[in-house]
């Protein structure tokens, strides 16, 4: 999308699929007019744009609405995030932890990855009947030790434990003041999934809906924190946030990858990378790390060939062979 919205498409020639000036269109007109939304500030509210991989529909998001179209304008489906929910009586922090603490999370919770939020609630239950002090009178650690659980499963859920002991979910949310516009639930990242016309919208307060083609809701995934980018290779799904990058498959998280400097997630379907201002790392698909380059300048681009990677800043190219193989 051009700084004055409009989109266009190619196809791996390079040859044009799609021209469209999003301020022309009816709902993007409409969107306007609820916000008041000015003509140069519509580049700011337009958060996502993608198109299918068959290159039979392309989706926008502004705000917290979202469209999907066809090449020739018609409308197939449309959808708008709920508002987030007023501040709650009760609120809780959520902990981000960092790799080392979720490798000793999973150790006092005796899980290994990959695990299902199912398989997680079931052993700590497991673990609170078997150390929670009013079962324990007599045992004076055994309050210490139902503290541990209690914050190995906050770091593993980013939610307080007791969600996992009675069973409720816990919303945040955090009214900004009176306008609708900072009250909406933006949309900051959007995808379509593998070899598929389904879609994937992530909204500011972290939720991940994936919705079929027709727009009907499928799933809700809660990572607590914004996405930035979602992708979909047929065998996993990578939801990138500004602090960790989440790796699942069949709906179990296989990884979970420290991001907490800015970056861009470059996957392919034998692994993935983390492209950073002086830093590129790159991973298998499963999230086990290979490797890092280092770098003087900022790198501007990054390409893998086999055992061969290339890395490119604005004044330099250095070729990197024997490195293991993560672009398929």
């Amino acid at each position: 999308m051009s700084k004055d919205c409009v989109v266009h498409a190619y196809d791996e020639q390079l040859q044009s699929l799609l021209e469209t000036a999003l301020d022309q269109h009816p709902e993007v007109l409409a969107l306007r007019r609820r916000f008041d939304i000015a003509g140069k500030q519509l580049k700011n509210h337009i958060r996502c744009v993608a198109l299918s991989q068959s290159a039979r529909r392309y989706l926008f998001s502004a705000v917290d609405e979202a469209w999907c179209i066809d090449p020739e304008g018609r409308g197939i489906w449309a959808l708008r995030f709920p508002a987030k929910e007023p501040q709650p009586q009760h609120t809780h922090n959520i902990h981000i932890g960092t790799s080392k603490e979720v490798e000793q999370a999973l150790d006092i919770m005796d899980l290994t990855m990959p695990f299902t939020p199912k398989d997680l609630k079931r052993r700590y239950r497991e673990l609170a009947k078997h150390h929670h002090p009013d079962r324990n009178p007599h045992n004076p650690r055994s309050a210490e030790a139902m503290a541990a659980i209690n914050h190995a499963a906050e770091i593993l859920t980013g939610a307080d434990a007791a969600a996992l002991e009675h069973g409720i979910t816990i919303t945040i949310g955090i009214q900004f003041g009176a306008s609708e516009q900072f009250a909406s639930d933006w949309i900051y990242a959007a995808s379509f999934a593998a070899g598929s016309d389904a879609a994937y919208l992530a909204s500011y307060s972290g939720r991940v809906v994936l919705v079929d083609q027709n727009g009907k809701g499928q799933r809700v995934y809660d990572i607590g924190s914004v996405p930035t980018q979602i992708i979909d290779t047929g065998d996993y799904l990578y939801l990138l946030t500004g602090t960790r990058l989440y790796v699942l498959r069949n709906n179990a998280l296989c990884a979970l990858v420290d991001t907490y400097e800015k970056g861009t997630l470059v996957a392919a379907q034998t692994g993935f990378g983390l492209l950073q201002n002086k830093r590129f790392r790159w991973y298998r698909e499963d999230g086990r790390y290979l490797g890092t380059v280092l770098t003087k300048a900022p790198i501007r681009h990054v390409h893998s060939n086999g055992d061969t990677m290339t890395v490119e800043t604005r004044q330099r190219r250095a070729t990197i062979r024997g490195v293991p193989a993560w672009w398929g």
